[in-house]
């Protein structure tokens, strides 16, 4: 990665900010940006498949796991995300902000 690709545009990064991940340098969220991403990804998906096979049960799954991302202190999916998504792309664990060390 070259320090051409590591610089976010203002605009990114304040998308980043608006999402409570302040302190980060341009580096570490370029290298975040999947992980932080991976959630709404999956839940949209999820929703698109239900909606375009108009199958209740994906409809469910995934209002379940949208439920469920309130509750503990992280979204279902960035436990996936952080327990196997990122050993088999081989990113960095997702930063826990909330208690201000890395996760």
């Amino acid at each position: 990665m070259t320090i051409q690709n590591c610089i976010l545009e203002p605009k990114r990064r304040k998308r980043f900010e608006t999402q409570g991940y302040h302190g980060f340098t341009d580096a570490e969220l370029n290298d975040y940006k999947i992980g932080i991403r991976f959630a709404y990804y999956g839940c949209a998906s999820l929703v698109v498949l239900g909606l375009i096979l108009s199958n209740i049960q994906i409809l469910t799954i995934a209002m379940i796991i949208a439920f469920f991302g309130m509750l503990p202190p992280y979204h279902p999916l960035d436990y996936l995300y952080n327990y196997v998504i990122r050993h088999l792309i081989e990113k960095a664990r997702l930063y826990d902000e909330k208690y201000g060390n890395k996760k």
